[in-house]
């Protein structure tokens, strides 16, 4: 099996205590232009406060190494080259690879990473021009909220959570109240369903985690959950959290990436099951109603099957048996998901499918890129 493929697979979940250094990331020019002219750095680690602008030129017909099917307006995934979003194309070129995708009000906000094993992002605001503006320096996941004006992450220089305008630029809040003496911001962060409180994690030197609840405008917390490890998020309500279990084995596969899933009001009444594993940040349904996972262990040539399980019950609801060299994949609706694959399984290329529940996947779009620097999009 292609080594690319298998570093792609085993780390679909990263999370680190310590703050990476920073990494610059330019828009890069395209083949025919490789000096760049098409578009000048967007960031040499520079105060995200100002950020600076540069544009590509939006792809005006497909390009030769993407080849896109008829997708449905709920297919939203990436390339380092192009964007796609339904049956629209947006050329990116960016020299790292996207780590996550969200809409946005006007246009799509994009994080990139240098490499799998670096949780220390950058984040880019995309309009329909092809313009691609530094908006911050990040770590891990964040979230864009309800009406996509906002986006929320940990700040990669460790001073605490920010939560930045999608169209000025400007840092509008800094959540930087720890929960304790000695706590530190250790990833992750997502809006609850108001947009005025958002979910962000906090660690501790004796290796236990919290994760707050926190009014932007006060900066008043409470305790949503603990517990979890890894990638995490939260329900497009907020009301749930799902990530791995930091304490969960399974003691007769060994398996240790045990899913985790907890109501904010109720962190104790908690699910955890050894039987399923996220594969990267975790995926609820826009309804919150449902989340999905794989099944465990997730080994080999990746996911075999993808179950969509009950928040409530934690019974399974339906499945999708994935399709080869799958790395990932995100509900788009209670019966529907996307998956992100290799072309084959020597890692190369990308194929996105539209897979429905206990049902057939079909072919959303397909790229020459390599599979490890694609990513799929939040659609809630």
């Amino acid at each position: 099996m292609n080594r690319t493929l298998v570093t792609a697979l085993a780390v679909a979940a990263i999370i680190g205590t310590t703050v990476g250094g920073v990494t610059a990331v330019q828009v890069a020019g395209d083949d025919d232009n490789p000096s760049g002219a098409a578009g000048s750095p967007t960031s040499s680690g520079s105060s995200p406060a100002s950020p600076s602008k540069s544009s590509t030129p939006p792809s005006a017909t497909p390009q030769a190494s993407e080849s896109p099917a008829a997708s449905p307006d709920d297919v939203l995934w990436a390339t380092q080259r192009v964007l796609h979003d339904g049956d629209r194309e947006v050329r990116i070129n960016l020299v790292d690879a996207p780590a996550e995708l969200h809409r946005i009000q006007d246009g799509w906000l994009v994080t990139t990473r240098s490499s799998p094993q670096e949780p220390a992002f950058e984040a880019f605001t995309v309009r329909a021009d092809g313009s691609v503006t530094h908006l911050a320096d990040t770590f891990l996941n964040g979230d864009v909220n309800a009406d996509g004006t906002r986006y929320v992450a940990m700040r990669q220089d460790a001073k605490g959570y920010g939560v930045w305008d999608v169209t000025t630029g400007e840092e509008v809040a800094l959540l930087d109240e720890r929960p304790a003496p000695g706590s530190f911001p250790s990833g992750g962060a997502a809006f609850e369903d108001d947009g005025a409180t958002v979910l962000t994690r906090w660690g501790s030197r004796d290796g236990g985690d919290l994760i707050l609840s926190v009014r932007v405008s006060s900066g008043e917390s409470s305790v949503a959950g603990d517990g979890l490890v890894g990638a995490w998020t939260a329900s497009p309500d907020g009301s749930y959290l799902a990530g791995t279990a930091a304490d969960a084995r399974d003691a007769e596969t060994g398996n240790s990436q045990c899913l985790d899933v907890a109501p904010t009001d109720a962190p104790d009444r908690r699910l955890t099951d050894c039987g399923h594993a996220f594969v990267g940040t975790p995926s609820f349904s826009p309804s919150g109603d449902l989340v999905l996972a794989a099944a465990a262990p997730v080994e080999g040539f990746g996911p075999g099957i993808f179950r969509a399980i009950s928040v409530e019950t934690g019974v399974p609801v339906g499945e999708i048996t994935s399709p080869d060299a799958s790395l990932e994949a995100r509900l788009v609706d209670d019966r529907r998901a996307v998956v992100l694959a290799a072309g084959n399984l020597t890692g190369d290329g990308t194929v996105v499918y539209l897979c429905e529940l206990d049902g057939a996947c079909k072919e959303a779009g397909r790229s020459s890129d390599a599979a490890e620097s694609a990513v799929l999009g939040e659609v809630r």
